[in-house]
């Protein structure tokens, strides 16, 4: 299909709520045109562009859409990530260029669950005209988020149009769906419609680039169920709270320093809290993450005469990451050993 076909289709695009602001909508409108003048390539990372025809443009919010949208296009896209190696994505913000990408493009993924506060406005300042736009958590159940203790921040996030949060809960909803596996294969499958919709002409190789990939995360899924089956332990105590879509899924506990952003700095009373149920149970091994300092996770760790290990929430690579090729499934395959070793699994 040609590019032109694919930008009249972009005109019903998706999605778009929130309210209107001018001095924002000028930066979009100038990073526009100086995007589409200019040449650069801008800060944002993106995979290279098959040769050939046109590919469909693709700008995904961070690293999880991204690997996942490349993953089922192959060479029938050019995947942009928003958020660059090595930064944390939960308070990013775009600058006018990234605008100009969103704008510019076929297709727009985005987590939704609040994961993005910055969507919404954004959306709205681009007006009727804009790309097919992918709510990676559209469908998904998600899980309400409380604190762990009465009158602590959550640190969380508000619902996106249309989210809604688990039955009887009042806490905001856990955006972090990625981390588990079988949750991450329904993302698949959306982004799989929303590429074939849009560019029906390959809709047969986005079908298969999906029917491979679901298959790794199907390998995956099996992985935890064999690897977490018989555990002496079924808590973990991890800095940000990350991790209980995986937990509820395999059958472990998490028990979490800090809210939903994982740059929060825990209660005392959290902190206290923590450290008696590390000896209360025996926990050897307290978790941190790769793009946080670990100074609180060691805190705890020296405190119970525990040993600190990574538990990734793969919200982006590090550039060390990035370099040694890892992605998802490998980096969630590290996450399995890693919870092997303090769940003393057998």
């Amino acid at each position: 299909m040609a590019a032109s076909g694919r930008r009249r289709r972009r005109a019903a695009g998706k999605g778009r709520a929130g309210g209107p602001a001018a001095s924002f909508a000028v930066a979009v409108a100038v990073a526009v045109v100086a995007a589409g003048c200019s040449g650069e390539s801008g800060p944002a990372a993106t995979a290279p562009e098959p040769a050939g025809a046109p590919p469909l443009q693709v700008v995904a919010s961070f690293y999880p859409l991204y690997e996942f949208a490349r993953q089922v296009g192959g060479d029938r896209v050019a995947v942009t990530n928003l958020v660059l190696p090595g930064i944390e994505p939960h308070d990013w913000e775009p600058s006018p260029r990234d605008a100009a990408r969103i704008r510019s493009a076929d297709v727009f993924i985005y987590l939704g669950a609040g994961f993005e506060p910055w969507v919404d406005r954004l959306l709205a300042e681009l007006g009727p005209v804009g790309p097919r736009v992918v709510v990676a958590t559209e469908g998904l159940p998600l899980v309400a988020w409380a604190p762990a203790a009465a009158g602590e921040d959550d640190h969380g996030h508000d619902p996106g149009p249309g989210q809604e949060k688990a039955e009887g809960a009042d806490g905001p909803p856990d955006p972090h769906v990625w981390l588990d596996p079988v949750l991450a294969a329904r993302q698949v499958e959306l982004i799989r419609d929303a590429l074939a919709e849009v560019d029906p002409d390959h809709a047969a190789a986005y079908r298969s680039g999906a029917q491979a990939y679901l298959e790794r995360l199907a390998e995956l899924d099996l992985a935890f169920r064999d690897g977490l089956a018989d555990c002496r332990h079924r808590d973990v105590i991890t800095t940000h709270d990350a991790f209980s879509y995986l937990g509820n899924r395999y059958g472990f506990r998490v028990h979490a320093l800090m809210g939903l952003a994982p740059d929060a700095e825990p209660s005392p009373a959290r902190l206290a809290a923590l450290v008696r149920l590390a000896r209360e149970l025996g926990l050897r091994y307290v978790f941190f993450e790769t793009l946080v300092h670990p100074r609180v996770a060691e805190a705890i760790a020296r405190e119970v005469g525990a040993v600190t290990l990574v538990l990734n929430p793969i919200e982006g690579l590090t550039r060390a990451e990035e370099a040694a090729g890892e992605d998802y499934v490998s980096l969630m395959r590290r996450n399995l050993e890693q919870l092997r070793t303090a769940l003393e699994c057998r």
